[in-house]
């Protein structure tokens, strides 16, 4: 009995160890997302940057661009963001032309290699809405000026950085910084002072008879130009020399001298009795002095060709860019100021805001374009938002104004006109772009006076 009982333990315990474990269960594949969606998209060109909106329900994404910026959509490369596991094709990272008739398109496809969806890319001009604020006021004492002897321009700007016409040098909050480098000038009276578009900054030096530094406008013979291409804390290149002729007075610098086209206008001579002829030189890549063309007025400068001045507002084609004429008057009829398109275009007249404003008297004005009564001032053009505008710095008796405006006189304006109370109204103006904020700076100089900065910014409404 024994026997058999340990032969029936051991028969069922080898029946425990011979049985084999079931196979486990394979896992499930994992399901592949079928999401083919981009979900963030922007294109980048140069120093321009914009985020696009996305519509799923049309799979089109809009590019909403401010007025200047279509050009750099036409070479843009795009920054993109699609679904988990999903691919994009063509390849976004490469430039594109997003202003082609036929609109750009990519196809995203899921993860499970069959959903798709083909997205097209519109640009859509926004519309935007400027603003010139004022930023601060500060007095020639404050910053440690002293007299300016001339009644053209005493202020530009080298990059960021103002310049003054006595070669002193602040940042944008007005803090010195420094000195002009003046290596190589024959002397270092400057005598007028302009910049192009983007801060190249330029100036005029003059020179009497027997090569002395001259004490006022009257007594320079002859003069040159200089620019500081690589910045003010460098010597400057001389642009343009004429030994027989008074440049120095009232010249203006304009466009993008580094990486394009530049417009710099002087006068032919100090004084004129009639009909003013100035120069006109353009040309591209800063090759100075460039091309000459002949830019004539019909206004006579029968104030001593006191500031009549010819500013354009960028580089390019002179047949078709916008310029703007100072001219003095006389005969206590104030200061104009005139859009020009093209250089041998007609003037339209515009009109400051003195009156409108209540600043000064409609009958105590004396003239109708509104700028002040007294002949003295200065003109500068510029681009923003892809229109051109001017800063017309004028004056009365004894006051000072400042007023910036669009070409077009119908059109609003930036800065309705703003005094301010001076002994001295020989007022001038500069303007750099910041493209790195898109922010527009102007300074406005009071001559011996006071100095005001002012930004020009704009947003999509």
């Amino acid at each position: 009995m024994l026997l058999l009982a340990s032969s029936a333990m051991m028969l069922a315990f080898s029946s425990c160890e011979n049985k084999t474990e079931p196979e486990p269960e394979p896992e499930p594949e994992p399901e592949l997302s079928s999401d083919a969606y981009i979900t963030a998209f922007t294109v980048t060109s140069g120093d321009v940057t914009i985020e696009g909106t996305i519509y799923e329900e049309d799979q089109v994404i809009e590019l909403v661009y401010m007025a200047d910026q279509l050009p750099s959509l036409a070479t843009a490369t795009a920054t993109v963001s699609v679904s988990e596991g999903a691919t994009i094709s063509p390849d976004p990272s490469e430039v594109r032309d997003y202003t082609a008739a036929e609109p750009v398109t990519y196809t995203v496809t899921a993860e499970d290699g069959e959903t798709t969806r083909t997205y097209s890319i519109e640009p859509v001009e926004g519309e935007t809405i400027v603003r010139c604020e004022p930023v601060w006021d500060k007095t020639f004492g404050d910053l440690g000026l002293g007299s300016y002897l001339f009644g053209d321009c005493g202020v530009a700007f080298s990059g960021l950085d103002i310049v003054t016409f006595d070669g002193q040098v602040f940042d944008l909050d007005g803090n010195k910084i420094g000195d002009l480098n003046m290596t190589g000038l024959p002397n270092t009276q400057i005598v007028c002072m302009s910049n192009d578009n983007y801060g190249v900054l330029a100036a005029s030096v003059g020179v009497t008879v027997d090569g002395g530094v001259p004490e006022n406008g009257d007594a320079i013979h002859h003069g040159c130009i200089y620019a500081w291409l690589d910045g003010w804390e460098n010597a400057p290149v001389e642009l343009y020399r004429n030994d027989e002729g008074n440049v120095t007075r009232y010249f203006s610098l304009s466009g993008d001298v580094m990486n394009g086209d530049f417009i710099l206008t002087a006068i032919t001579d100090g004084r004129a009795a009639s009909n003013q002829i100035h120069h006109l030189f353009y040309g591209s890549n800063a090759e100075f002095p460039g091309s000459w063309a002949q830019f004539t007025v019909s206004y006579p400068t029968n104030d001593g060709n006191w500031s009549q001045i010819i500013s354009a507002a960028t580089g390019g084609d002179i047949n078709s860019v916008m310029f703007f004429v100072g001219d003095s008057r006389g005969d206590n009829q104030g200061y104009a100021v005139y859009a020009r398109q093209g250089y041998q275009g007609a003037d339209t007249a515009l009109y400051g805001t003195l009156a409108d404003d209540g600043i000064v008297a409609e009958t105590e004005y004396g003239g109708s374009n509104q700028y002040g009564n007294y002949s003295t001032g200065n003109v500068r053009g510029f681009m923003y938002n892809g229109e051109p505008y001017v800063v017309a710095s004028t004056s009365g008796w004894a006051a000072s104004y400042v007023c910036i405006q669009p070409a077009d006189p119908s059109a609003d304006y930036l800065l309705r006109s703003a005094m301010y109370n001076v002994a001295t109204p020989f007022p001038s103006s500069a303007y750099v772009y910041d493209p790195e904020t898109d922010t527009g700076h102007v300074i406005y100089m009071a001559a011996n006076t006071e100095i005001v900065r002012f930004d020009i910014t704009r947003d999509l409404i």
